[in-house]
C-alpha cells in the first residue's frame, strides 16, 4: 500500500452577500490523457457529494480537439445541479495521471461547469482508502 497526502488549499469565493469567504479545500493536481494528447495541470475539487467525474468542456476542446458536436457523441448524463439547474454532460474514457497513480477512468464534460470535480464514481472508488482530516487540513489517499 502506498499513501499519497495532500495538503488543502485556501480558496475564496463571494457569498450571496458579496462577502469574500475563505475555505480550505481538498484540491488534487493532476494531468489528463485522451486523443494522444495531455491536458495541461489542472487543478481538481475532491467533492464527496459528486457521483461522477466532472469538468468544464473547455478541458475537451482546448486540451484534446474536439469539437461541441464530438463531445455531444459522448456517454450522455443527466446533471442536477444546486438550486433545480439541470444540463447533460457527456461521458469519455480518460486517463488521470498524477506523480503517484494513474488509470483509466470515464470524465463527464458539462459547458459551463465552472472547475474541475472529483467524485465518487471514476476516482474515489480507485483508492482502498481516502481520508480528509480537517484539523490538519490534509488529504489522504491510500492505493
Amino acid at each position: 500500500m502506498c499513501a499519497v497526502v495532500i495538503d488543502y488549499r485556501l480558496d475564496r469565493f463571494v457569498d450571496k452577500l458579496g462577502r469574500e469567504v475563505l475555505v480550505y479545500v481538498p484540491i488534487i493536481d493532476l494531468v489528463l490523457h485522451a486523443n494522444h494528447k495531455y491536458s495541461p495541470g489542472l487543478a481538481c475539487y475532491l467533492d464527496t457529494g459528486a457521483h461522477y467525474n466532472v469538468f468544464p468542456e473547455e478541458v475537451a476542446l482546448a486540451s484534446f480537439g474536439m469539437s461541441q458536436k464530438s463531445i455531444s457523441k459522448g456517454l450522455e448524463l443527466p446533471i442536477l445541479g444546486v438550486g433545480g439547474c439541470s444540463a447533460t454532460a457527456y461521458g469519455f474514457d480518460v486517463e488521470i495521471i498524477h506523480p503517484y497513480f494513474k488509470f483509466m477512468s470515464k470524465i463527464y464534460f458539462l459547458k459551463n461547469q465552472p472547475f474541475p470535480l472529483l467524485g465518487r464514481v471514476g476516482f474515489m472508488d480507485h483508492f482502498d482508502k481516502i481520508t480528509l482530516n480537517e484539523k490538519d487540513k490534509k488529504l489522504e489517499l491510500v492505493i
